[in-house]
């Protein structure tokens, strides 16, 4: 009876195997090759997914186990030379979809048997990807929109997080910043420092905003607004100034307008104005062209000449105001390049001024 068994399965055995792998599959098996060479796959089942793939090219049975009339599309998986897939519904079992690659995107892969060295994958369409063209080092992307592919922005960033923009386009590249908040608090620029963790000590940079030119083939310094510390830290407490730069020589920012954490004003110009004409000795001043104190000559004199070290383009509206003692015939005649003090004889007398003008 064993034997009649044995050569009973024999002879059915060729035509089970092509049921089940041309046919309708049972639930829970697929047909493969592993015996290290391509031949006719056989049936083996599996308990669990996802299985050892096969070595050579296989197809997986319905999961349900049941014929073309109820076929579920995208039975499909990897295969070592392509991927198996059954047809999509009405199609018998037994008719075989081999992608090889690429595997398209509707099937799990990419659709690209390349791309773009230095693109990036995006979808074109819902089941469509594309590789954008090159983009440079550091590209900072913008958006395609739907279907659009991703490109260069006009920025990029480097290594140290440094950020750089630029356009072709009048007042651009602009920063916008807009906050839709309900209540009183704006967008913000924030700079911060400190000295890998530990507090920040007096004269550090707290930070900086530069204003460039360009003259001579490359971007020159013109302005610059930047906040220091003005002292040691108190608890919570960093004393600050605020120093507006500007530059009246190449690459120089050598002129300052400062407010400190006293609320102080001060301005230190490239070079200081000269008194003349003002008795023995000549006077003197301490100050800039915008304010400060003449001591008139050591002899009696009832003028003096104040120059200013940088002409302005108009006569400067000029305030001065004796020091020390009254002097009831003082005023002041200014023009673009000095002004002129005149006054009721005096020796060594401090006059205090003020001009504002460009």
């Amino acid at each position: 009876m064993k034997k009649l068994i044995l050569i009973l399965a024999l002879l059915f055995l060729p035509s089970l195997v092509a049921a089940q792998c041309n046919g309708v599959f049972p639930a829970n098996t697929y047909c493969g090759n592993n015996t290290g060479s391509p031949g006719v796959p056989t049936p083996i089942p599996f308990l669990t997914f996802p299985f050892a793939v096969p070595q050579y090219d296989f197809i997986i049975g319905n999961s349900l186990g049941q014929g073309a009339a109820t076929a579920l599309s995208g039975d499909c998986i990897y295969g070592v030379s392509g991927i198996i897939c059954t047809k999509t519904n009405g199609v018998a079992f037994g008719t075989i979809a081999q992608y090889n690659s690429p595997l398209p995107a509707i099937n799990g892969g990419t659709g690209l048997a390349s791309g773009t060295s230095g693109g990036i994958p995006y979808f074109s369409s819902s089941t469509t990807i594309a590789s954008s063209s090159a983009l440079g080092a550091g590209n900072i992307l913008l958006g395609g929109g739907a279907g659009g592919a991703p490109s260069a922005s006009g920025c990029t960033i480097d290594s140290n997080n440094n950020i750089t923009c630029s356009s072709p386009t009048t007042v651009t590249p602009a920063l916008n910043l807009v906050n839709t908040t309900s209540d009183g608090n704006p967008a913000s620029i924030i700079f911060q420092k400190n000295r890998s963790g530990g507090n920040t000590n007096s004269s550090d940079l707290l930070g900086r905003i530069y204003f460039d030119g360009y003259a001579n083939g490359a971007q020159q310094a013109a302005a610059e607004i930047v906040s220091a510390q003005a002292g040691a830290s108190s608890g919570a407490n960093i004393p600050s100034v605020i120093q507006l730069l500007t530059s009246n020589g190449a690459g120089l920012l050598n002129q300052a307008f400062v407010f400190n954490s006293a609320a102080h004003i001060n301005i230190s110009p490239a070079s200081v104005p000269t008194t003349g004409n003002c008795g023995t000795g000549g006077g003197s001043v301490s100050g800039n062209d915008t304010f400060g104190t003449i001591t008139t000559g050591s002899s009696a004199t009832t003028s003096c000449m104040l120059t200013f070290a940088i002409t302005y383009t108009s006569a400067p509206n000029c305030v001065v105001t004796p020091v020390g003692a009254a002097n009831s015939g003082l005023y002041i005649t200014p023009v673009t390049s000095s002004f002129t003090l005149t006054y009721t004889s005096a020796t060594s007398q401090k006059f205090s001024y003020m001009c504002m003008g460009s």
